[in-house]
């Protein structure tokens, strides 16, 4: 097996050279005709470096009864982290136990995304998190993804990666914070692997301030009776982009995907999320609800694939929506694909 670092820099240049290929998103792409991505690809960003922080500078946004791992600007701090239990693993990318060659930009495809692909051609170090199999923590384990620069336009490349083990349980919350009023970019990508059944609760929060734009691209694969929980607040930002793609790649494999998200002024929120059930008897329960106000724009777009193999397939999807003022909108487009006959979908 090749090391970590030759597994990284290997698929690394590959998404490079995938990048200057397809480049950034344009309004020529469905997925992302009706976002604005003008303000952010005529700015020119500066990639941002390691910064100390002091935890009281966050002591605000700390979850009480919660593990805290700290990422500043995309970067872990172990010294500022706690201790976690030991069949929890948290490392680099790099110096994680997964095996890489068989995770690592495989369960997110960056070949189709330009800012997936720039993620991974230039994050640096990245979050592992790994619990052992057949085991469960007392306490949620809280990540604070933490942006603050003493300058204007800086860009950042977190990057998360979580395997779940066989028959294992893991409560996680996943926070986005930008504690200073600059403007920021954040360019975030999250794979999740889910073991035969395990269960998962994935909390994600995000806060941004007035200028600062986010685009996360997560990736869920979900093996046998395993579960999980996943619920995504937007709460703040100037734009943010949100891509879910889960695969229920085997028998019994369940999904409650839940998402709220806020707008003001002229925030915009996307959601762009697809569940692909590729096998018989899986579950999948999506509630999506906005509250616009102001002159914001929320856009839901929901996707639900069934494919020809399963059956008994069970799924549910409602989006819906709250409007406090006459200029605010939100576009909703939920949509079935369905290549099986014995399924129930709503």
């Amino acid at each position: 097996m090749r090391s970590n670092s030759i597994v990284i820099q290997k698929v690394a240049d590959k998404a490079e050279k995938t990048f200057q290929s397809i480049g950034y998103p344009s309004k020529k792409n469905e997925n992302w005709r009706m976002i604005d991505l003008s303000n952010i690809l005529s700015t020119q960003f500066i990639e941002s470096a390691k910064q100390a922080i002091d935890n009281t500078m966050v002591s605000d946004f700390l979850i009480e009864d919660c593990y805290h791992i700290y990422s500043i600007n995309g970067f872990l701090d172990l010294k500022l982290s706690d201790k976690l239990p030991a069949c929890i693993k948290l490392s680099k990318i790099k110096d994680s136990d997964i095996n890489l060659e068989d995770r690592f930009a495989k369960i997110s495809d960056y070949r189709s995304n330009g800012f997936n692909a720039k993620n991974t051609s230039h994050f640096k170090d990245g979050i592992a998190i790994n619990i052992s199999s057949k085991q469960k923590i007392d306490k949620p384990i809280q990540l604070l993804n933490i942006f603050s620069t003493l300058e204007d336009n800086s860009i950042h490349y977190p990057r998360l990666l979580v395997m779940v083990d066989i028959q294992s349980e893991l409560s996680l919350i996943n926070q986005f914070i930008c504690i200073d009023k600059n403007m920021h970019l954040v360019n975030s990508v999250v794979e999740i692997e889910a073991q035969e059944g395990s269960t998962l609760n994935y909390s994600v929060i995000q806060k941004g301030n007035l200028s600062s734009n986010l685009i996360e691209s997560t990736a869920v694969n979900q093996s046998s009776n395993s579960k999980i929980n996943y619920n995504s607040f937007t709460l703040d930002g100037k734009m943010t982009r949100n891509d879910i793609d889960v695969k229920l790649d085997n028998d019994s494999a369940e999904i409650n995907l839940h998402g709220l998200f806020l707008g003001s002024d002229s925030e915009y929120v996307d959601y762009h999320t697809t569940i692909n059930h590729v096998s018989p008897n899986c579950y999948s329960n999506e509630i999506f609800q906005g509250i616009m106000k102001g002159s914001s724009k929320g856009i839901f777009n929901g996707l639900v694939n069934v494919s020809k193999h399963a059956k008994n397939t069970n799924s549910n999807q409602k989006n819906r929506n709250l409007l406090l003022s006459n200029k605010a909108t939100v576009n909703s487009n939920p949509q079935l694909e369905i290549f099986c006959d014995d399924v129930s979908c709503t």
